[in-house]
């Protein structure tokens, strides 16, 4: 293994919060960003949105996507913080 490379988590190592935000419908917040910034991130990676997404929720201390899809629609602050990280 190079010094770039990193080992993988084994699946046994994966949580329940992790298989969670898994089966989480991202959607709803990728259309938020785009109704409020005018960009379609539909051409983006799906891992990078999802990426940058739980790197937000972390700064807001938030675990659940749900949650964060709240403070999203509650003002334009978080919003626009996340457009900016994409």
């Amino acid at each position: 293994m190079s010094e770039l490379e990193t080992p993988s988590a084994p699946d046994s190592e994966l949580t329940e919060t992790d298989d969670e935000l898994a089966a989480f419908d991202w959607q709803p917040i990728i259309d938020l960003l785009r109704r409020s910034m005018g960009i379609d991130f539909s051409c983006y990676r799906a891992a990078t949105v999802r990426r940058r997404i739980r790197r937000r929720m972390e700064l807001q201390q938030l675990a659940e996507p749900a949650d964060y899809l709240t403070l999203l629609a509650a003002g334009p602050e978080e919003l626009e913080a996340l457009g900016h990280d994409l």
